[in-house]
């Protein structure tokens, strides 16, 4: 098991309709690297890509982050990130499937 493969399956509720495009981009970015040894190296590497690929922080969970290429016609948040979803939600959710991964090492 890589890293990106704790982004399979996606969640079922998003904050933003710019979410589960970022969410694809990032399985994608961290598709074949090793899982982090560790949660807090887990938690940076997340917070490191959502930077490089959004142009924003997500440490401060507020942000809404305008993503022109991820905009599909879909709506009034159409195109748009939720640093506080990625910041509460998406964190916790990959954070329990990290420890998933890792115990059944």
């Amino acid at each position: 098991m890589n890293l990106g493969d704790l982004f399979d399956p996606p969640p079922l509720r998003w904050g933003l309709r710019g979410d589960p495009h970022l969410w694809q981009a990032m399985r994608r970015r961290f598709g074949d690297d090793d899982l982090p040894a560790d949660e807090q190296a887990l938690e940076k590497a997340v917070e490191t890509a959502f930077e490089e690929i959004t142009g924003a922080r997500m440490s401060d969970g507020t942000e809404i982050v305008r993503m022109p290429e991820y905009r599909i016609g879909s709506g009034m948040s159409d195109g748009m990130v939720s640093g506080e979803w990625w910041h509460t939600s998406a964190r916790v959710l990959l954070r329990d499937r990290w420890r998933v991964a890792v115990d059944d090492r």
